[in-house]
């Protein structure tokens, strides 16, 4: 902490004799050479010439070798002409001169903590303390070499009491009080703080949830939830302090209350919607680890659907969260919202295929996958996508042209596969027994260990007239894991079985 050059000097200046002027017999006036020399002296230094600045300072030292500002000055002076040792020197002297001046004393202190010696600093600042108590310059410099040094916890709690004696009361000085008790885990004496800040300021609900949260820590469950109450019935959207809520009675099992106080968080409109995603995915990980926490992220999609109903990142994450829930139709609407809004958007494209999927709805999906294809031409999965609803709908040859689209893009080995085992159950079904045969064979050379594929190989042989090469084929699936009622009863009949 240093003090503006200019200021200090104004100061100085201030301290000098009021008398510049004297009269003469004949009543003509003439400057006083110390005066001139001083002022000339300040000038100078705040022109940046320090050089000149010292050397008439020196004279004026020679004229009053006891007057503190001059020590002062020089100190000042020999400090930018890097000269550390006499700065010192001239520091102690403007100090021992005049003890009571706060600016002398933080200036030499700031001198002997730059040369390393911190404890003579301090001795320099606890003396000036004592008579400026209510100085905060003082106060925040010794606290900062109180710091810097072990076991000062108490000399630094017992300066800010002093403090906020002599000064009154004040934020900061309350705050700065509370972290130290906390660090000393005097949480009475922090408690008390809080108190007072809460008395003083009884609308500012932050204080009501910072103390709730120290009986939180101490396990004091009814002053805890005694001060969120206060804070929630000034505040009744905070997020942080909502979402807290929301994991002791999630914990609790206590769904009702859970889900109130989630509805709240999401509602905060001090909270941006970028820390509440922050937040959801904190819910994501509580869900994977506990499917207790699902239906709570319901809750959240609702809540964000009502909150942010044109925002594409919320109805998108709303989404997510319905169709976790099994809510496919409105986990499609969703998506659908996200690609109307943001149609360059990808997952959102995804998640309509998906939905689709799930609801059997393959015509639309098709549909919808042309479109997403008009963003992502280049995106094998799409195709992939779109020739299984196909099938599923009988369109084989449809099937057959997204799968061909589909290889020409696919870099992804199980994209491929997948590929190449749809467009051999469209040629199967289509009486094309040797087409499917080489697409399966080409997706068993990139996944050999794929049950499946030999089952369907198996069914392939079987309609072409090769029994005994089916057999092999789905005793192989068999043994690679495969399970199916009809896989086993086409290996005990030696037939295939639709």
């Amino acid at each position: 902490m240093l003090i503006s050059g200019s200021l200090l000097f104004s100061e100085g200046c201030k301290l000098l004799s009021p008398q510049n002027k004297t009269t003469e017999a004949d009543g003509s006036v003439r400057e006083i050479p110390f005066d001139g020399l001083f002022i000339d002296a300040c000038t100078q230094f705040n022109l940046g010439n320090f050089a000149v600045a010292s050397k008439l300072l020196n004279k004026c030292y020679d004229l009053k070798p006891d007057e503190a500002s001059v020590s002062y000055q020089l100190s000042r002076t020999y400090f930018h002409e890097n000269e550390g040792a006499r700065s010192l020197q001239y520091g102690m002297k403007a100090w021992q001169l005049a003890p009571q001046n706060v600016h002398y004393a933080l200036w030499y202190a700031e001198r002997l903590r730059a040369e390393g010696n911190a404890a003579e600093a301090i001795s320099v600042l606890e003396k000036t303390a004592e008579m400026a108590p209510s100085d905060e310059q003082v106060l925040k410099l010794l606290d900062t070499l109180y710091a810097l040094k072990t076991n000062q916890l108490d000399k630094r709690i017992k300066l800010w009491e002093s403090y906020r004696k002599n000064s009154g009361y004040k934020l900061k000085t309350a705050l700065k009080l509370i972290e130290l008790y906390k660090q000393k885990q005097d949480y009475a004496s922090a408690h008390a703080v809080y108190d007072e800040i809460k008395k003083a300021s009884p609308l500012k609900y932050q204080y009501f949830i910072e103390d709730g949260n120290l009986y939180l820590q101490e396990k004091d469950m009814v002053n805890a939830r005694f001060n969120f109450d206060r804070a929630l019935a000034i505040n009744p959207n905070n997020f942080e302090l909502n979402y807290t809520l929301f994991i002791q009675e999630a914990a609790a099992n206590n769904r009702q209350m859970a889900g109130q106080y989630l509805r709240q968080a999401f509602k905060d409109p001090l909270t941006g919607l970028e820390a509440k995603l922050g937040f959801c995915a904190m819910l994501n990980q509580l869900y994977y680890k506990d499917s207790t926490y699902l239906p709570y992220t319901k809750t959240v999609a609702q809540t964000l659907m009502l909150v942010y109903p044109e925002n594409t990142n919320a109805v998108y994450t709303a989404g997510l969260y319905y169709e976790w829930n099994k809510q496919y139709d409105t986990a499609l609407l969703a998506y659908k919202k996200v690609c109307k809004d943001q149609p360059g958007r990808f997952d959102a494209w995804n998640g309509i295929l998906r939905m689709c999927g799930k609801l059997k709805l393959h015509e639309e999906k098709i549909s919808f996958a042309r479109q997403a294809l008009e963003y992502y031409p280049n995106v094998a999965s799409v195709y992939l996508e779109a020739a299984i609803s196909s099938n599923s709908i009988k369109a084989y040859t449809q099937a057959l042209e997204f799968c061909a689209d589909g290889l020409r893009m696919a870099l992804d080995p199980k994209d491929k596969t997948e590929l190449l085992k749809t467009e051999g159950q469209a040629y199967f079904k289509l009486g094309k027994f040797s087409q499917a045969e080489s697409s399966w064979l080409a997706a068993i050379a990139i996944k050999a260990d794929d049950g499946v594929l030999y089952e369907y190989l198996g069914d392939a042989y079987a309609m072409a007239g090769q029994p005994e090469k089916a057999l092999l084929h789905w005793k192989k699936a068999e043994e690679l894991g495969l399970i199916s009622n009809n896989l086993t009863q086409k290996i005990k009949t030696g037939k295939y079985v639709e």
